[in-house]
Order: structure tokens, then sequence, then C-alpha cells
């Protein structure tokens, strides 16, 4: 089943289960301090989406695709986890930009993350969390901003490009995997 969708969608809780594809081109409101659960479907964000509160559950291969010129921002009060669980784990495509603004709060991405677009923190902490992460694209901290990469492994591809004047982390044991040359740091 396809869901598409080019208006403002608004959720204060949300359970999407069972597979298939949702197109939205409007904006996404991800809203309030309810959990959301996406399971075993995919999303794919073509608009505007602002994570304002909340935990976001994904499950059983759930998969969240941040489209080129899509823009994903993280703007909440509160720490806040994008959560992995189920049988079979669940990723989260980036290959537009991800942001994340608000001050001193945490944001988790726990699913598998792969980069091809660009991450910028402007303020507080995105830790990146997942084991198999393929980081690739541009990483931007920009002072007081952290990006801290927790995980047993993180895998940088020869493109990465760390840059900004905040700080990058790596913590929890984190093998360093370089694909076949050294990333840009700039």
């Amino acid at each position: 089943m396809l869901i598409e969708n080019s208006q403002v969608l608004t959720f204060f809780f949300l359970c999407w289960i069972g597979t298939g594809k949702t197109l939205v081109s409007g904006s996404l409101y991800l809203n309030t301090v309810q959990t959301k659960y996406l399971k075993s479907r995919d999303i794919y964000l073509l608009g505007d989406t602002f994570w304002l509160g909340g935990d976001v559950s994904l499950s059983d291969n759930a998969t969240f695709t941040n489209t080129p010129h899509a823009t994903f921002t993280i703007s909440t009060t509160t720490n806040v986890a994008m959560t992995n669980s189920g049988s079979v784990p669940s990723q989260f495509y980036n290959y537009g930009t991800v942001e994340k603004h608000t001050t001193s709060i945490t944001a988790q991405m726990l699913p598998d993350f792969f980069n091809y677009g660009e991450v910028a923190v402007f303020s507080g902490n995105l830790q990146i969390a997942a084991v198999g992460d393929q980081v690739d694209g541009l990483f931007v901290s920009n002072d007081p901003g952290t990006i801290t990469f927790v995980g047993s492994y993180v895998h940088l591809s020869p493109s990465v490009t760390l840059d900004g004047s905040g700080v990058f982390k790596l913590t929890n044991y984190v093998d360093l995997v370089l694909f076949s040359s050294p990333p840009v740091v700039v």
C-alpha cells in the first residue's frame, strides 16, 4: 500500500504498522512527549520534518528516508531518542539535511544511520549510535554543538567531511574503520 500526503501532518501519537510506503511531500510534525511507532514500514520524507518531542520507535525493518532537498529538524526541549527494536534492524537514510538546534539536550539516532547528505548540529549533542553505521557525506558541528559516534564500530567512507567549530567524539570502544582512505577533516 502506498500513501501519499502533500499537506501538513501533525502527529501527537503515531502508530504506523505494516508493510508499505508512505510519501510525505508536505511538512511532517512529530510532536508531544508520546512515543511514535513505526513497524515494518517505509517513510519517505520529501519536505520538511520537525521532531518537536517524544521518542520515535522503529522496529522490524522500518525505514525513514530523508530524501534530497528534504530537511529533518530536531528541535526539542527534552532529551529524545529514535530507537531500534524488533527482530530485524531498522534504518535511517539521510540524502538531504538533518539539523539539530536546541541547546543542551541530547538526541540519539539508534537505528542504523546512513548519511549521504549533510548533518549539522548547532547546539546540544547528536549521538549516532548504531552498530554498522555507514558514515559518509558532510558532518558539521557548530560551537557549542557536539556530534558523538557511539557503538562498537563506525565505518567512515573516504568521502566523509567533518567540519565546524564544535566537537566530534568517538565513545564506547568505537573501532574506526576507514573504507580506503582517511576522511577529509576541515
